[in-house]
């Protein structure tokens, strides 16, 4: 099993997620380029123009820009070939096709229908109400003699798919796994918990070209998690996917080489019989897995930015590189992540887009793209967090606590007439319970400065709490 981190910089005892993205970054460090930015006229979308259903105008604002981002991403991905043809009204001359997973009531199928009308784009969902709504709201959009009277399916190898009022805009009812057409680019926004990992499947494995993926509820993704929203895309509530998917966090997070069986070439229950317990005959612990995915699950828009959620940013990104990974050792895809703009869109705002090897890409490729500097300030802050380093030079010099100055002047305070208190030095400081896990970490922080003892003491949650003493003894 590979070493374990459990202690910070300052001494500090390590929750087990933050053991987990600690031992991680002594291995692997994500890398986020900026979103792309494709040229004018195509540069985002600008919206279309109608009233939409989400009457909360800050929720409505947030899809706008989760919209806006991935848009911004698949156009980049987009041959200049397919953009430069004119629009044109024969179903049979659009060729490259956009496939939406898990696409709903088309928040994303739609626009992408009308911004690029010289493509098909096909929106699928297990839901039949979500379609239906879909079918309700492209009518919007529809003209006299916008598509031909009585036609109501389009037949691609004699299986059918329903259309829409929007003529390049067409629906399939079924899972994930059970499209079987041809696609020339897959494009998921939150599709939740191992749906996305079904998706990316089954777009590679009918050779899409490219993907541009935002998952979500990754949290679902822990062998002990529940995950109601399977069914959504397998049409069964039992997991299909062993985790993690890469052969270096295979080999990082259970001490095995990643199983011959997650390269597989159908999505088949049978096939991706899960959990990573057993692999190749070994017995493996996923519980560090489990304790990145669950971490990596947070929805709290307020702590977007924050100092002290940046431990759990980080474990979201390794999470998508794990994802990221697997595409390339799987299917031989380019790879990278982005994040939405602004990030305040989603606490999900993760995006990963991958690409077939090509010889010329545009400027505006993500390929060509920039390294995100908030993002990798993101993950040095918790790098610098979590890891010691015995050459201070090496230290990337940024903020790396969650409190203020005058909260620690507090903290010390307490303990500077504690110890002038005391005689000798058998006294211990037990601090009140309760203070929850932000400020007992505090507590240890001023202690490792002020170089004296300290350790957690209390079992249950409602007893723990500090000891601060000279040296460490018995309580």
């Amino acid at each position: 099993m590979p070493e374990t981190v459990t202690v910070g910089l300052h001494g500090v005892q390590l929750k087990r997620f933050e053991q987990v993205v600690a031992k991680l970054l002594t291995h692997i460090t994500p890398r986020y380029s900026q979103l792309p930015s494709p040229p004018h006229p195509l540069q985002e979308w600008k919206g279309t123009g109608k009233q939409g259903q989400i009457e909360d105008p800050v929720r409505a604002q947030r899809k706008q820009n989760q919209i806006r981002s991935l848009m911004r991403c698949i156009l980049s991905l987009i041959p200049e070939e397919v953009l430069s043809i004119e629009t044109t009204t024969k179903e049979e001359e659009k060729t490259y096709t956009i496939v939406d997973f898990g696409g709903g009531s088309g928040h994303l199928s739609i626009p992408l229908a009308l911004t690029l009308p010289q493509c098909r784009i096909i929106c699928v969902d297990l839901s039949a109400p979500a379609l239906t709504l879909l079918y309700e709201k492209a009518k919007e959009f529809c003209t006299a003699g916008s598509v031909p009277e009585g036609v109501t399916t389009a037949t691609i190898n004699s299986k059918e798919l329903q259309a829409t009022c929007i003529s390049n805009l067409f629906t399939f009812h079924g899972p994930v796994q059970a499209f079987d057409f041809h696609l020339d680019m897959a494009v998921a926004l939150h599709l939740c918990g191992e749906a996305t990992d079904v998706a990316l499947r089954v777009a590679a494995e009918r050779q899409a070209s490219a993907m541009v993926l935002s998952p979500c509820c990754v949290g679902k993704l822990a062998g002990d998690g529940g995950n109601p929203y399977v069914f959504q895309a397998s049409g069964q509530n039992h997991s299909t996917i062993s985790y993690p998917q890469s052969s270096k966090f295979c080999q990082l997070i259970l001490g095995t080489a990643a199983s011959a069986n997650k390269y597989n070439r159908k999505v088949k229950t049978s096939e991706y019989s899960n959990p990573a317990e057993t692999t190749n005959g070994v017995v493996s612990d996923r519980s560090d897995w489990d304790a990145l995915a669950k971490s990596a699950d947070y929805s709290s828009m307020p702590e977007t930015r924050t100092p002290r959620n940046a431990a759990r940013r980080t474990a979201k990104a390794l999470l998508e590189t794990d994802r990221s990974l697997f595409l390339q050792e799987a299917f031989q895809y380019e790879t990278c992540l982005t994040r939405m703009d602004p990030w305040e869109a989603s606490p999900k705002n993760d995006i990963i887009l991958a690409w077939r090897r090509a010889s010329r890409y545009s400027s505006y490729h993500p390929a060509k793209m920039p390294a995100d500097v908030l993002c990798e300030q993101d993950i040095l802050q918790t790098m610098n967090h979590l890891l010691s380093t015995s050459n201070e030079k090496d230290r990337v010099q940024c903020d790396t606590v969650d409190w203020t100055k005058e909260e620690e002047d507090e903290i010390r305070q307490k303990i500077i007439e504690f110890l002038e208190s005391q005689s000798g030095s058998s006294g211990v400081l037990l601090f009140p319970t309760r203070m929850g896990g932000r400020k007992r970490k505090l507590i240890h922080f001023v202690a490792e400065q002020m170089h004296l003892a300290h350790w957690s003491h209390g079992k249950k949650e409602a007893e723990k709490t500090v000891a601060v003493s000279r040296v460490r003894q018995r309580i």
